[in-house]
């Protein structure tokens, strides 16, 4: 195997930096739905499909990942993908993120850690959007731009056909590796109903009130 490029190096810092950040906003988050009350766990008719759609959410947002993993995953930078769900919307892998990530604070049945987590993650993702569109630009010149003003940002037009080819190349790993990210998203409802029974049998104290 050869040496990696630079550009390869520069996304494989960059993932890393992602996933730090994003384990330990996680962790600081959970720390606070842990020690809280929230109200709507008092009113189980509305918790339980609450709950239930973020675990939809999750699932949905989780399975786009890895579609588009099937697509990109390892050739980010690299080459332009115009196809499968890159063929809707040009953030697709984003998208799947922020509907998991609204999915997981469904899961918490509480409406201020979602807007926390769905306003921390859209902008979060909105900068970083916009950084990698100008390197794109840079890197695939024309082509990019006719791509940037035939495909949406992130919601697709209505009616817009799925194009999808006979094959694609794909990196086994990375396809892996998004079948990993929801099998841990998707322990996150487990987890929250594990907060939920330690706080009910006394176990777990709460501090506070969570909307």
């Amino acid at each position: 195997m050869g040496e990696p490029t630079a550009a390869q190096a520069g996304d494989v810092a960059l993932l890393r930096a992602r996933g730090r950040h994003t384990r330990w906003f996680g962790l600081a988050l959970f720390l606070v739905f842990a020690f809280g009350e929230p109200v709507l766990g008092h009113t189980p008719a509305v918790e339980r499909p609450l709950i239930a759609l973020g675990t939809l959410l999750i699932m949905g947002g989780g399975l786009l990942r890895v579609s588009c993993a099937l697509f990109i995953g390892g050739w980010k930078n690299q080459r332009l993908t115009a196809a499968g769900p890159y063929a809707l919307v040009r953030n697709p892998l984003y998208v799947g993120s922020l509907l998991a990530t609204v999915g997981v604070g469904l899961a918490t049945a509480t409406l201020s850690l979602t807007v926390v987590l769905l306003v921390a993650v859209a902008l979060y993702y909105d900068r970083t959007v916009r950084r990698e569109e100008a390197f794109l630009i840079q890197q695939f010149g024309a082509p990019y731009r006719a791509y940037l003003a035939a495909v949406p940002r992130w919601l697709p037009r209505s009616g817009t056909p799925l194009s999808l080819p006979d094959e694609v190349t794909a990196k086994p790993r990375y396809v892996l590796r998004g079948m990993r990210d929801i099998s841990v998203l998707l322990g996150l409802p487990l987890a929250c109903e594990a907060v939920r029974a330690a706080h009910a049998s006394g176990l777990l104290p709460s501090f506070y009130r969570l909307w």
